[in-house]
């Protein structure tokens, strides 16, 4: 009779905290969803702008066409365009170099080059500048 009455006992303790642990981890889910719907209204964002005319094709309005009206790209060095004659070249010959190789390569043949023969590239360089101001 003992043994039953101290089981009983304990099925009812266990009963009641298991109900306090639900209950709380209840409160737990409900405060989390109200945080995260909160969060979903905040994060919402106006819609993004778009030109006159434009409707049809989509196209959006960046903050930067705002600022930065159509301006010329910056003057190229003579380096840039010694670059972009012997990667062409390289590419027309066949010459492999890895992706890590091939700046240290050009920069080492850039600076083992006379001033002789920088002259050309140095001399579309000083165009370009021209072209830029």
């Amino acid at each position: 009779m003992c043994v039953a009455r101290n089981s009983l006992a304990l099925a009812a303790a266990a009963a009641i905290s298991f109900r306090r642990a639900f209950h709380s981890f209840r409160a737990a889910l409900l405060t989390l969803a109200s945080l995260v719907q909160a969060d979903k209204k905040r994060k919402k964002k106006p819609a993004a702008k778009v030109k006159k005319g434009a409707k049809e094709k989509g196209a959006k309005v960046k903050d930067d066409d705002k600022l930065r009206p159509a301006r010329p790209s910056k003057a190229l060095s003579g380096f840039n365009f010694f670059f972009k004659a012997e990667s062409k070249r390289m590419k027309e010959t066949g010459e492999k170099l890895t992706y890590g190789s091939f700046g240290p390569h050009m920069g080492a043949k850039w600076a083992g080059m006379g001033a002789a023969e920088r002259a050309p590239f140095m001399d579309e360089a000083k165009k370009d500048s021209e072209r830029y101001r």
